[in-house]
């Protein structure tokens, strides 16, 4: 099996369980054994995923590598002969928020999906079409009480759009955020997703330096604009 057939075998076992509801099942069975809040399930729920994948693809000549800390992209390494074949991250949203002291319905997540500075090298190291997401949707009011849905699919199917029609982030750090949970994807290719990422990421840079420069005093406005100009 070379490495072209092995991706595609990975891919086909980790969309069966997705979509054939076993790995909903095994994540409904670990929450009828253990107490979890929203404020922590999102980190604690890629270890039994993990672990899954892992005796999902225990028969492969493959080596399933779990992240050392929640620094480390992604959460599940998959390596083939010392090469990196396939990145899985976890992602996991609840579909309620705390409202005025009463759990209501979100219509989109509040995940960071990846940030505009740190997404070039993931690309280069993985590949764009070689990272994907399982995105586990469930229900906490505070205490998880049930799995919603659970989606695996690219990674840029997940990333959302605001209301100019440029890529969803944060101002501050630029983290991308994601689409909504039940509309379709905005980015639905790989290009798709570089296009909207180039239309977006020069205004953003232009926003937070208006930002500080607004803050600068008018010597310091002065001399950065003489800088600039001598570049």
């Amino acid at each position: 099996m070379n490495k072209n057939s092995l991706r595609a075998e990975v891919l086909a076992r980790v969309v069966s369980v997705c979509q054939e509801q076993e790995l909903h099942k095994h994540l409904t069975n670990d929450l009828q054994n253990n107490s979890y809040t929203y404020e922590t399930y999102g980190k604690v729920v890629e270890k039994p995923v993990f672990y899954h994948i892992q005796s999902l693809l225990s028969d492969l000549p493959l080596e399933v590598r779990e992240a050392k800390n929640k620094n480390e992209f992604p959460d599940i390494q998959i390596y083939y002969e010392g090469q990196e074949l396939l990145g899985i991250d976890v992602k996991a949203a609840n579909r309620l928020r705390l409202d005025n002291d009463q759990w209501k319905p979100v219509s989109r997540p509040a995940n960071d999906l990846a940030t505009f500075d740190g997404r070039p090298k993931k690309l280069v190291r993985w590949g764009g079409e070689n990272i994907w997401f399982i995105f586990l949707e469930y229900v906490a009011l505070p205490e998880v009480q049930s799995i919603h849905r659970i989606v695996f699919d690219k990674f840029y199917t997940f990333v959302g759009t605001a209301q100019d029609g440029l890529m969803s982030y944060r101002k501050k750090d630029g983290k991308i955020r994601p689409k909504k949970f039940d509309e379709p994807p905005p980015y639905p290719t790989l290009e798709s997703f570089e296009e909207g990422l180039a239309l977006t990421i020069d205004p953003w840079r232009e926003r937070i330096i208006r930002q500080h420069f607004a803050l600068l005093s008018s010597q310091g406005k002065q001399n950065l604009l003489l800088e600039l100009q001598n570049e």
